[in-house]
């Protein structure tokens, strides 16, 4: 099994991913690199558009067609529903095994990008009801902005997860928490401290595995092999 690790690591050296990252991009008064930096930060399968047709988004669409990245604009009002409506189209089109949906939370008006994100966490919640807790497909979701900021590449991010469910909620909580890397078994010891959870190891893992499923391909989801299975969600 040593021999398995080594060989993928030689392979996919860590920071190298075989997830395909797809952008979800409120238009709005915001510059060009609000809108765009996350592309070239974490790379772009395809870049969707949501905006009114207007001069600004035409030259944001044919400045990513030039630069060769596949993308397109999904015409739409301004208003919730007929926001929440198109993105629960295009991503419900996107998810797929081995998929990251971004979405852009930095650009566009504040209620466009709220139906946006609504919309990634509500067909997430379906996809995944369609399997059960074993092995499966799996597609993740992040949120992104590119802040006003000289230190690192001043993108922040943060994960989409299932937040109707009390187990990963407080899964995130313990490993936003613990910061560092934790086993498995870690996670369980410092999850049943909390009075929300209260179960015993075989019970976690089965839960934990589904839950894997949801932030397996997060750009900032890492995992270790030395010493055993270890997993952290990096905000470093």
């Amino acid at each position: 099994m040593k021999k398995l690790y080594q060989l993928w690591e030689e392979n996919f050296p860590s920071g190298s991913t075989l997830t395909k990252f797809v952008h979800l991009i409120c238009i709005g008064k915001e510059d060009f690199r609000h809108h765009l930096a996350g592309i070239t930060y974490f790379s772009a399968h395809e870049v969707v558009l949501m905006s009114s047709r207007n001069k600004k988004s035409d030259e944001m669409l044919e400045k990513l067609v030039a630069s060769g990245v596949a993308a397109r604009r999904v015409s739409v009002d301004s208003d919730y529903a007929a926001v929440f409506g198109k993105a629960s189209e295009e991503v419900n089109g996107l998810m797929n095994n081995d998929m990251c949906v971004a979405v852009n939370v930095g650009t566009g008006p504040r209620i466009m990008v709220a139906a946006v994100e609504d919309a990634v966490r509500v067909q997430l919640k379906g996809f995944y009801s369609q399997s059960d807790y074993r092995e499966g497909p799996s597609c993740s979701a992040f949120r992104y902005s590119v802040e006003d900021s000289s230190s690192n590449s001043g993108i922040r991010m943060a994960p989409i997860w299932n937040t109707n469910d009390p187990f990963h909620n407080t899964l995130i909580s313990a490993l936003l928490e613990h910061g560092d890397f934790i086993s498995e078994r870690g996670l369980w010891q410092l999850v049943s401290q909390l009075e929300e959870y209260d179960s015993g190891y075989e019970s976690f893992r089965k839960l934990f595995r589904h839950f894997v499923r949801w932030i397996r391909n997060l750009p900032n989801f890492e995992q270790k092999f030395d010493r055993g299975q270890r997993f952290r969600i990096n905000f470093d």
